[in-house]
């Protein structure tokens, strides 16, 4: 976890609701590097939403250049996502 990249995204982000639960999500499961490798069931579970908002809310923010993703890039083929 990215205590940096929680405190930047409390006070710096434009983001909010759900979206901004997401990206609080999605750093809780950071590494060392910046990466997080966290499934969709698993995020869906963090933001008590279906899998199906969690890949549009996914698909939104990288096209806003909130997150970078790559598909199949990560351990056992699963996405990398990089803020």
């Amino acid at each position: 976890m990215s205590w940096k990249i929680i405190d930047r995204l409390w006070h710096q982000s434009q983001v909010k609701d759900t979206e901004l639960l997401l990206l609080l999500a999605i750093a809780h499961h950071i590494n060392k590097r910046g990466m997080a490798y966290p499934s969709v069931a698993r995020l869906a579970t963090f933001i008590r939403k279906s899998s199906k908002t969690v890949k549009r809310l996914v698909r939104d923010l990288e096209a806003r250049g909130y997150l970078q993703v790559q598909y199949r890039m990560g351990p056992k083929g699963t996405r990398v996502i990089a803020f």
